[in-house]
């Protein structure tokens, strides 16, 4: 079973990018490729990548950024089976690879495998709200806190691509990946949480500005029910203590305006 890592870049990251391709470079499961799609900083792309040549890596520059745009393009150039979402700043342990790659062969049937993110330089994991148990996902709901990175795909399984609008360099710069898990999620499909570590991450504190309350509720807007947000709303109001309801429902009539799904 060959997997394909697609990799969108700016190519401004050159460390973290090397750090990456040394970690794929000691994999125990060799059956896979590398997509990097560069939207800038081709030629330091290029002079990288020359160093791994023992490594099936497809370089695609294009012009436009923007992070599901350079998906989309690469998603046409990935020949692998199953597709990983990849990021210049993250790193994987020998085994991750292997660990991935076992559970599709183990289950002909699985269509979407997500996993955990480690933050090495803090020993800890990167989300605090993971589970301990392997489970079914049954309902959309629970892939609104999942990030790119813990995503592995069956291509064939998954028709509907990034939406444009949202993702760095998009209308709404974020929730691009959970916008994609519930627009190829459905009760005849069979997506599956492995509570285990798969890749590494620093990360990232997580400040809830303006922009991205406004984003929820534009993601909101294209996936839920009026009454799903609200009452997601309310929850917010009495658990957290936050007021978001005049930020979301202003992305959310943003994006009622007019949306649509990009198919690649």
């Amino acid at each position: 079973m060959k997997l394909s890592l697609l990799l969108p870049t700016l190519g401004e990251r050159r460390d973290e990018l090397r750090r990456l391709l040394d970690s794929l470079n000691i994999q125990e499961y060799k059956e896979f490729q590398v997509v990097i799609v560069s939207q800038d900083n081709h030629d330091i792309i290029r002079e990288i990548i020359s160093y791994y040549n023992q490594l099936e890596i497809i370089h695609v520059p294009i012009d436009q950024k923007g992070l599901s745009h350079s998906r989309n393009i690469g998603l046409k150039h990935c020949n692998g089976s199953i597709v990983l979402l990849s990021d210049d700043d993250c790193w994987y342990h020998k085994d991750s690879l292997k660990s991935i790659a076992d559970e599709f062969i183990e289950d002909s049937n699985l269509d979407v495998l997500l996993t955990q993110i480690y933050d090495k330089e803090n020993g800890k994991l990167y989300k605090s709200n993971y589970g301990h148990e392997s489970k079914m996902i049954t309902k959309d709901k629970e892939f609104l806190s999942k990030s790119s990175i813990e995503i592995a795909f069956h291509k064939d399984s998954c028709p509907i691509g990034f939406d444009e609008d949202f993702g760095l360099g998009g209308i709404y710069n974020s929730g691009e990946e959970v916008d994609f898990l519930i627009n190829n999620f459905s009760k005849e499909k069979n997506f599956k949480y492995l509570p285990k570590v798969t890749v590494y991450h620093p990360r990232k504190a997580v400040v809830v500005d303006e922009k991205r309350v406004i984003n929820r509720g534009a993601l909101y807007a294209k996936n839920f029910a009026l009454g799903r947000a609200i009452m997601d709303l309310v929850k917010d109001l009495v658990v957290r203590k936050q007021n978001y309801f005049r930020l979301f429902f202003k992305g959310y009539k943003k994006y009622k305006a007019g949306g649509q799904v990009v198919r690649w």
